[in-house]
């Protein structure tokens, strides 16, 4: 052995790998006859291989070494070179893993769903021992705007944010989700605003998540033309009948209808639509029974791209057919004159636009 990748029993650099290098290439081994030639013993260690080219031999985990374990890696006295000629002692070279820096993770889409008797959001943590929790109440203009203005989403924060923190002292370097109440009490149905934030991190980054707490599942369909939404009381999987929808563009109102005995409401958009950023479906208001939102955007996962359906959400757009008496060259006619000309030409051009 004439070197590694970092001195032995040191801690493990987090952009180095595990790697032990020979002074001469080493013999051609099987996966199997590896394993039983290097080994690695360490608490819940599984997963193990090794990967040999010419003179050097990286170790590694299927699973990932774990933060803050030492791992002992033993070199069998067998292990043999290209020309045979055998390593003749054991080697032990124990190294240790670096503490898991403390982290958080929350949902990446900045809006969450619960129900008014489960107002919880699951963060994923390691090495954290105390969150801080904000909460507050939105009307429904600023929930619109939070989601249609990027500035004002970021600068919100409500004057009424209620403020507390959760000790949760988690396991030394064991990454695992955290089920953080928001509420003593079951939540009225509506919009609310969240923050969740831990004092443990370097990089807090957007701490804050738009709550919707609602007993119906609404679903919000569109094309270029028409809306259809679907309201279904989860207490209960009937349809929500006879209840006031609204449909927004950002914070602008569209439309609005009434959801038939199979919960069902189709509106028309005033003029073709495909182009905004996202719709939002509103059923009731904020403190209804009865009150849900849905959006167009919330669509990871069902997308068309996800089924490999490709998508054109521009609606219909007006062809003109041109002629001339002249054969096609290949060559695109000035659309200027192509219009302008188009009463007096003879033959066959199509231009969409």
């Amino acid at each position: 052995m004439t070197g590694t990748s970092f001195p032995s029993g040191e801690l493990r650099p987090s952009n180095k790998s595990v790697k032990i290098t020979f002074s001469t290439p080493l013999a051609k081994y099987t996966d199997a006859e590896l394993a039983g030639l290097i080994t690695t013993q360490a608490d819940s260690s599984s997963g193990q291989y090794s990967y040999v080219d010419n003179t050097s031999v990286s170790i590694y985990n299927n699973n990932g070494f774990k933060p803050g374990q030492t791992y002992i890696i033993t070199f069998s006295a067998n292990l043999k070179d290209r020309g045979g000629r055998p390593l003749d002692r054991t080697i032990i070279s124990p190294s240790q893993n670096r503490m898991h820096r403390p982290v958080w993770i929350m949902a990446f889409r900045p809006c969450c769903f619960t129900r008014p008797e489960d107002p919880t959001i699951s963060v994923q943590a390691v090495n954290i021992h105390t969150l801080e929790v904000g909460m507050s109440s939105m009307t429904l203009d600023e929930f619109l705007l939070t989601q249609s203005d990027y500035s004002y989403s970021r600068d919100y924060v409500p004057a009424d944010l209620q403020t507390w923190t959760k000790d949760i002292n988690l396991p030394l370097n064991d990454n695992q989700p955290v089920v953080v109440s928001l509420s003593n009490s079951p939540l009225a149905p509506g919009l609310y605003y969240a923050s969740i934030d831990s004092p443990d991190v370097k990089y807090h980054g957007f701490t804050a998540r738009f709550l919707v707490v609602s007993n119906v599942n609404l679903t919000l369909k569109v094309s270029a033309t028409e809306a259809l939404v679907w309201a279904v009381d989860l207490r209960t999987q009937a349809p929500v009948q006879n209840m006031p929808v609204t449909l927004y563009a950002g914070d602008a109102v569209l439309t609005s209808g009434i959801t038939d005995e199979n919960g069902l409401w189709r509106g028309q958009f005033p003029e073709a639509g495909g182009k905004q950023n996202g719709y939002y479906a509103v059923l009731g208001q904020p403190g209804d029974d009865l009150f849900a939102i849905a959006t167009s955007r919330w669509s990871s996962g069902i997308m068309s791209w996800d089924f490999n359906l490709s998508f054109n959400g521009e609606g219909p757009v007006p062809d003109v057919y041109l002629y001339t008496e002249r054969p096609s060259t290949g060559r695109e006619i000035p659309s200027i004159f192509a219009v302008s000309c188009a009463s007096n030409m003879m033959g066959a051009t199509r231009i969409q636009g």
